[in-house]
């Protein structure tokens, strides 16, 4: 439940705005864990976040507000963690941390566990991570567009489009984004290996049937290879989810490992204990390198 921490204050201090208000939420987690990476060791797993989200409106009806978490206050001064936005009747247009325009018509499909086991289930995007990210949303009906751009050292490094149209239980989303380089090694500068003028296609296909939704997703990117050649890579995933009463089961299958990810496959169960706590457990296995996973926990929101 969230708390409101500051209303009117800003009314009488700033001149021009129509409605502003502070509010503080957060959530955290606790469980036991043994992740899929090949280690043996089951482990105590905890953590607690609290976030800051703000908003207001100018007389002209033009809203403005952001949100950052307080672990990540240092990187909110920089740009590089929480997000800013205005919007109206043009969109809405922010800037931070925000995910690229071809994720955000997209996504992931669905993953287990309390802690994500090692977030398996995600596929990979190639934008949305130099941050700040400038991202563009436009929606009308059940149709939604997205423009993203994404900085190393200049604005245009990473550029993104993207596309969403929902119609009852049915869902499409299709993505398209390119950007110079991805440094694969992590070694921060452009190494043999590295994979340079990168382009992206991806699209995803929901679909709710009563109790249940499925989730599949493709892409296929084309790349340079630093040191001479070009190659490209396909990914695939799919997610079930099944709902019935509290309780929710999920089973996901990701092949990422032509695009950086790994071929993984999971099942969780998750059961909603009510005011925002659920009880969640997870199984995943790693076939990239052999070595499967599980965790227990409860999630909590507040």
């Amino acid at each position: 439940m969230k708390k409101v921490l500051l209303a009117s204050t800003a009314l009488v201090l700033s001149a021009g705005i129509a409605a502003a208000e502070v509010s503080v939420g957060g959530d955290g987690r606790m469980g036991i864990r043994q992740l899929a990476d090949g280690a043996d060791d089951l482990l105590f797993s905890s953590r607690i976040r609290i976030s800051f989200s703000a908003s207001g409106e100018t007389d002209a009806g033009l809203a403005f507000g952001g949100s950052i978490r307080a672990d990540n206050a240092v990187g909110g001064a920089a740009g590089t963690a929480g997000n800013v936005f205005v919007e109206g009747t043009f969109g809405k247009l922010s800037m931070g941390d925000v995910d690229g325009a071809a994720q955000q018509a997209t996504g992931h499909v669905s993953g287990v566990g309390y802690t994500g086991l090692g977030d398996l289930h995600e596929s990979t995007f190639i934008t949305g991570g130099q941050d700040p990210t400038a991202l563009y949303e436009y929606s009308t009906g059940d149709l939604s567009f997205y423009l993203s751009a994404g900085q190393q050292e200049t604005i245009d490094d990473e550029l993104a489009v993207g596309v969403s149209y929902g119609m009852g239980g049915f869902t499409v989303g299709l993505g398209y984004e390119t950007t110079d380089l991805i440094d694969v090694d992590g070694s921060g500068t452009v190494t043999a290996g590295d994979a340079e003028d990168v382009s992206h296609v991806v699209a995803t296909v929901s679909a709710a049937f009563g109790d249940a939704t499925v989730k599949a997703l493709y892409g296929s990117a084309d790349f340079d290879v630093t040191g001479g050649g070009s190659d490209d890579g396909d990914q695939w995933a799919i997610s079930l989810d099944y709902v019935f009463g509290a309780t929710t089961v999920t089973v996901f299958y990701t092949d990422d490992e032509e695009l950086l990810g790994a071929e993984a496959y999971g099942i969780g169960v998750a059961y909603d204990l009510g005011g925002g706590a659920a009880i969640k457990a997870g199984y995943a296995q790693n076939e990239t390198i052999d070595a499967d996973g599980f965790e227990l926990g409860i999630t909590m929101s507040f």
